[in-house]
C-alpha cells in the first residue's frame, strides 16, 4: 500500500496558502472581469474564503457551461474564480503526492512534461524498436464524460487519509450526471492523471511493456 498523508486541510488553506493560490489562478487572467472584481476587495474575499472552509460551510459555485469545438465537440464548466483560487490551493499540495507515485512515460497535465517531450519520447522508441515491432495507438473514448466517482474517491483515499480534504476534492468532481468530471476544472485534469494511473501501472508492471508513451487519455 502506498503511504497515506493526513492533515492536509489546514496546510492548503493558510491564508499565505490562499494569497498564493490566487495569483496562480489569476496567471494569464489578470483583465478578465472576475479576476478584477475579486481584487477589488483581495483581503476580505481570500479572509471569506478562508472563514467559509475553516467552518465547513464553503459551497462549490454554479459552473458557467459553454460549448467548443477544438478539435471535437465538449461542454466545458468553468468554475468561479474564488473556485478556481481554492482548486489551486488544493493542488499545490495535493499533485506532489499522486504525481511522485505515476510512471515517468505519462506525459499529460504534468509539470515539466506535456506535448513536445511526449512526442520526442515516442520518436525514441520507435526508433529503438526492431524492424518487426508493432505500434498500439489507443484513445479512450469520451474518457472524462464516463468517469466513475466513486471508483476516483476510492484511489484519492489510498493517497490521502484527510476526510475533509477529500470532501471537498469530491465536490469539484461533482455532475448532475452520474459518471463524469466536470471538463473545465483544475483538479480534473488531476483526476484524470489518478484515474489512468492504475491502467499505467498495469501496463509496466504486469504486462511489462518497455516502450509506453501516456499523453492524458
Amino acid at each position: 500500500m502506498p503511504k497515506r498523508h493526513g492533515q492536509l486541510f489546514d496546510r492548503c488553506f493558510t491564508l499565505d496558502a490562499l494569497y498564493q493560490a490566487y495569483l496562480d489562478a489569476r496567471r494569464g487572467k489578470r483583465k478578465t472581469p472576475s479576476v478584477q472584481d475579486f481584487e477589488r476587495d483581495l483581503g476580505a474575499n481570500l479572509a471569506q474564503i478562508h472563514a467559509g472552509l475553516s467552518a465547513g460551510i464553503y459551497q462549490v459555485s454554479p459552473y458557467r457551461r459553454f460549448i467548443i469545438h477544438e478539435p471535437k465537440r465538449r461542454e466545458i464548466s468553468a468554475p468561479a474564480f474564488r473556485d478556481r483560487v481554492v482548486q489551486h490551493a488544493i493542488y499545490s499540495v495535493v499533485y506532489p503526492i499522486f504525481d511522485r507515485g505515476f510512471i515517468h512515460d505519462s506525459y499529460g497535465c504534468r509539470i515539466g512534461k506535456g506535448t513536445h517531450r511526449a512526442a520526442d519520447q515516442a520518436q525514441r522508441f520507435l526508433r529503438a524498436s526492431p524492424p518487426d515491432s508493432y505500434t498500439l495507438q489507443i484513445d479512450v473514448r469520451r474518457f472524462y464524460y464516463r468517469i466513475n466517482r466513486d471508483i476516483l474517491r476510492g484511489l484519492i483515499e489510498r493517497r490521502i487519509k484527510d476526510r475533509r480534504l477529500v470532501g471537498l476534492m469530491m465536490r469539484f468532481a461533482a455532475m448532475d450526471e452520474p459518471l463524469g468530471l466536470p471538463i473545465g476544472n483544475l483538479l480534473s485534469q488531476l483526476y484524470g492523471l489518478i484515474y489512468l494511473d492504475p491502467f499505467d501501472q498495469f501496463v509496466k508492471r504486469e504486462l511489462r511493456a518497455r516502450r509506453y508513451v501516456r499523453y492524458v487519455d
